[in-house]
């Protein structure tokens, strides 16, 4: 269980330093200021997060 619960906070410090990448690809491609996409994707990593921790392990937290 823990071997697990490290993948899942790489994968998260993975995603979070692709941000900026990704933040002015979108920002490029659509036309929205680079603020709006961070807030975006902030949303959706929290989300997803938020659904792995309640969903698998509720009580070990």
């Amino acid at each position: 269980m823990k071997v697990k619960r490290y993948v899942i906070y790489i994968v998260i410090l993975a995603a979070f330093f692709s941000i900026p990448f990704v933040e002015s690809y979108i920002a490029e491609r659509w036309g929205w200021q680079t603020g709006t996409v961070f807030v975006v994707i902030e949303i959706i990593v929290a989300i997803i997060v938020i659904k792995i921790f309640s969903g698998k392990n509720s009580s070990s937290l």
